[in-house]
């Protein structure tokens, strides 16, 4: 029987693109989106406060992808808060294929990848047969 751990990692940015990008739009269910457009509304002061967690019942469509710009803008803006919503990667096989499933904090990775962060904290659910170096190279276990 395999056993769950969590443990808190610094994350190289880079790799975990390499596995995950919410830019991309497939995780939010809309079209991709651009950097220029975060740096747009950034310029422009564009920013959202609520957490997804409250507002996701009411965005589909153009708006929910208007919301989701404004909120990775916010992060590029303000940073990465240490909270309670912090970035959790699931380690195990998803049912899509891929390898990393993000269980929250994907308006902050795509805020560190706009940023050119280096490295992210994130809550890793990892399984005893799990290879975080081979899924992460770079990782360490904060």
């Amino acid at each position: 029987m395999q056993t769950l751990k969590i443990k808190r990692y610094r994350v190289p940015v880079i790799g975990l693109q390499k596995h995950v990008d919410p830019l991309k739009g497939r995780l939010w269910g809309c079209d991709a989106i651009t950097e220029a457009e975060i740096r747009t509304a950034v310029a422009a002061r564009q920013f959202e406060t609520e957490a997804w967690d409250s507002a996701s019942a009411n965005l589909q469509g153009p708006s929910g992808r208007d919301f989701h710009i404004r909120r990775v803008a916010h992060f590029v803006e303000s940073g990465l808060p240490n909270d309670k919503h912090s970035i959790q990667l699931d380690l195990q096989r998803q049912p899509d294929g891929s390898e990393i499933g993000v269980m929250n904090g994907n308006h902050r990775i795509a805020a560190a990848i706009v940023r050119g962060d280096a490295h992210v904290e994130a809550l890793l659910y990892v399984w005893d047969r799990v290879d975080i170096s081979r899924l992460l190279p770079g990782a360490v276990e904060t």
